[in-house]
């Protein structure tokens, strides 16, 4: 009886083994299938986590669509900033994006279009002009290294169009957040040091809030 006893525990641990790394497969193929929502994306200008299902940003414009430079298939993408100068446009985007894992023997499909959703690394500013399309990294605009600010001008993003663009993004996060009281609550409770052009913008705020 002990032998039977034995034999069949070592059967049920195989059993196990084999079992638990497939179901583990399963599991990770499932995630990846999934087309929802992030549950918590990141403010790009103070780094305010909020749920995007409650927290309603507006969706970029579908004029952007025509935009080839975008550097990253992207899902999804909100408008957080918006200003013009002569012909141009300025959009200050920030969301999510599709990633195509690299394809192995947990993540292939029949047309391999597994996709994973993920928050993008940097909010993009993206330029609409007659002439075309364009878009660069946010962090250029408010860098305070001077090849950054030089290569957000070639652009037309000069000093006064990013200080239009956090303006007008710090207006869409009261109305976002519920108030400027909230809004500067939460950015109080941000671990994120800003950069002097945003933190420029930020002291004015907290002063007309006085």
């Amino acid at each position: 009886m002990r032998i039977r006893n034995t034999i069949f525990k070592i059967l049920l641990l195989i059993f196990v083994m084999i079992l638990f790394p497939l179901n583990c497969n399963i599991n990770a193929i499932s995630s990846l299938k999934s087309t929802e929502m992030p549950e918590i994306l990141t403010d790009p200008l103070f780094g305010i986590q909020y749920q995007p299902s409650k927290v309603h940003f507006e969706k970029a414009p579908d004029s952007i669509n025509r935009c080839n430079d975008l550097e990253l298939e992207r899902r999804e993408l909100f408008l957080f900033g918006k200003t013009v100068k002569g012909n141009q446009t300025f959009y200050l985007l920030y969301g999510w994006m599709e990633i195509e894992p690299d394809n192995d023997d947990n993540t292939k499909t029949e047309n391999n279009s597994y996709k994973l959703l993920a928050p993008d690394l940097d909010a993009i500013i993206v330029v609409l002009s007659p002439d075309g399309c364009s878009s660069i990294a946010a962090g250029y605009a408010w860098s305070i290294d001077n090849e950054d600010l030089k290569e957000a001008e070639k652009y037309g993003i000069t000093k006064d169009v990013t200080q239009a663009l956090i303006d007008d993004a710090i207006e869409r996060e009261i109305h976002a957040f519920g108030g400027k009281a909230e809004l500067l609550r939460k950015i109080g409770s941000s671990s994120w040091i800003f950069p002097p052009l945003v933190q420029d913008r930020l002291d004015n705020l907290k002063k007309l809030n006085k």
